[in-house]
């Protein structure tokens, strides 16, 4: 799913617009920071600064960006010189992503339930513009916590759906300045940052916001150069069908299960790994989780023993599921290093012939007992032992 989800990242993981507050303002903490569906069509120029070493991504893109709430976007991203490399457009009923170079049409199904998915459930289409616009999705927070960190108000709330958001906003309580939003277990999901303040009008607009998706290894920057309001662009949010553009399904799931068996299809609900990936053959359905055989096409089921005591213990949110659910790894006994002087060899630095060859074989693997240890999420997993090496030399009389 890395394409799936550094796209939606790309596309949907948007800094959006938000309107100015009353002088008033409503006495509700969080009544202050949420706001309902605007009509107004909004148009930003901006820079694009991606950082996403999972996929050995960085650098920034020009790109245009024309959204309405609830559930409407639409982005082009350009090269330095000007060409269009991708337009994505999100709709109620799916995603496009034109890629022109590759003469491309990646489709998907359901963006509201694939947003959900990707957050653990914790945000829709609408509730992610929202957040993106600076703004709590609507919804009822139970406020748990609130205290004063310099000159300002920092709310703790507990989410319907179990996730715990720290929001740190301005001295008036009414513009959002830093959020951190963490699932029941404490692991951080996504983190958002705004900074500065443009103008259209008497319209207030985010001039940076910052996103980083912990479990993605995912940064997004958006430095916003203007804004505009815009009563009407909806020939923007109308989808193209280029001539000679090939058309594939987005979801990887169902490009990855097209030789099985059985092959997944669009709308899945497809279980994921810890960074989001889908499985290509591990789904839920009716309240199950089923594995299906690649080869066979049977259905087994799959247990889920979560909620157990022994999942209450203290501390036990900081390991891995693999910390006590896995016996053994693989333990590689033969990265074995042979040094034959009798055999000629290239130093391709200088580009000549240099006695003596080196080559590298693996000779011999086995499942071995594991050591625990820190993983690049913080939590507690199994690791690999060191690699245990052997070196021969063959000396030039043989």
């Amino acid at each position: 799913m890395r394409f799936l989800v550094l796209l939606l990242a790309l596309v949907l993981v948007m800094a959006c617009p938000r309107g100015r507050p009353s002088a008033e303002g409503p006495t509700d903490p969080v009544a202050a920071l949420q706001a309902a569906p605007s009509p107004w069509v909004y148009k930003g120029s901006l820079s694009l600064a991606v950082n996403a070493p999972l996929w050995k991504l960085a650098g920034s893109v020009p790109a245009t960006l024309v959204l309405r709430r609830p559930d409407r976007l639409f982005l082009q991203v350009r090269g330095p010189v000007g060409g269009v490399l991708m337009e994505a457009l999100v709709l109620p009923e799916g995603v496009s992503i034109l890629l022109p170079g590759r003469s491309l049409k990646l489709t998907a199904v359901n963006p509201d339930e694939t947003l959900r998915q990707l957050t653990g459930g914790a945000l829709g289409l609408d509730a992610l513009l929202s957040l993106l616009l600076g703004h709590l999705p609507t919804g009822s927070f139970e406020v748990t916590g609130r205290v004063v960190e310099n000159d300002a108000p920092v709310l703790e709330l507990a989410a319907p759906t179990g996730q715990r958001l720290r929001v740190a906003t301005d001295p008036r309580g009414t513009t959002l300045r830093q959020m951190e939003v963490r699932d029941g277990q404490d692991t951080p999901l996504v983190s958002l940052a705004w900074e500065g303040r443009l103008r259209d009008g008497r319209t207030v607009l985010p001039e940076n916001v910052a996103v980083q998706v912990p479990s993605l290894d995912l940064s997004v920057e958006f430095r916003f150069r203007d804004w505009e309001v815009l009563g009407d662009l909806s020939g923007a949010f109308q989808p193209r069908n280029p001539a000679g553009f090939t058309e594939k399904p987005l979801e990887e799931a169902i490009r990855e299960s097209k030789h099985y068996a059985v092959q997944m299809r669009p709308g899945m609900q497809m279980i994921q790994t810890a960074k989001g990936r889908p499985y290509s053959n591990v789904f839920y359905r009716d309240g199950i989780v089923f594995v299906l055989g690649k080869r066979s096409g049977k259905l087994f089921q799959s247990k889920v023993i979560t909620g157990t005591p022994e999942h209450t213990i203290v501390g036990h949110g900081r390991m891995e599921c693999t910390a006590c659910h896995s016996r053994t790894v693989a333990q590689c006994y033969g990265c074995h290093t042979r040094y034959d002087k009798t055999k000629p060899g290239i130093d391709y630095i200088k580009d000549e012939v240099t006695p003596g060859r080196f080559s590298e074989t693996e000779d011999y693997r086995m499942l071995y007992p594991f050591p625990l240890a820190l993983n690049q999420r913080g939590k507690i997993s199994p690791v690999t032992p060191g690699c245990q090496t052997f070196i021969t030399v063959v000396e030039a009389d043989g």
